[in-house]
């Protein structure tokens, strides 16, 4: 059985925005949303399939400073690689955020925990 999941957004911005058991439906939803919002599209998943996250990902730990400077790891820990599966976490250490996520390698990583850190200062939640 498939799942028809409506997304907005791009990488780590991304949000589902509906979920549908038929794909017309999914698609009417589209429809009325597309013009409005960028990075609209529907996402096909198979219903109860091993594993949660996309084929290819693996989880990161990247500890990002204010200026954008980062250090990147493979997480190791059950409990990190669990937190982070449906959206990247992220953990304030005052100077430096450590942000957890499933990419598709190294680099991808980075942007996704650089994504959290901008948009961390432009609502100005870092330190806090």
């Amino acid at each position: 059985m498939k799942v028809y999941l409506v997304e907005i957004g791009c990488y780590s911005d991304r949000k589902v925005v509906g979920a549908y058991s038929r794909k017309d439906a999914a698609e009417a939803l589209m429809a009325q949303i597309k013009h409005a919002v960028d990075g609209c599209r529907i996402h096909e998943v198979d219903l109860d399939r091993s594993g949660v996250v996309l084929a290819g990902y693996q989880p990161f730990d990247v500890r990002i400073e204010r200026d954008g400077s980062a250090d990147v790891d493979r997480c190791i820990s059950e409990t990190d690689r669990g937190h982070a599966i449906f959206a990247p976490t992220a953990e304030d250490w005052g100077k430096t955020l450590r942000v957890i996520c499933w990419a598709n390698d190294e680099e991808h990583a980075v942007k996704i925990a650089n994504e959290v850190r901008t948009r961390m200062i432009a609502e100005g939640t870092w330190g806090k």
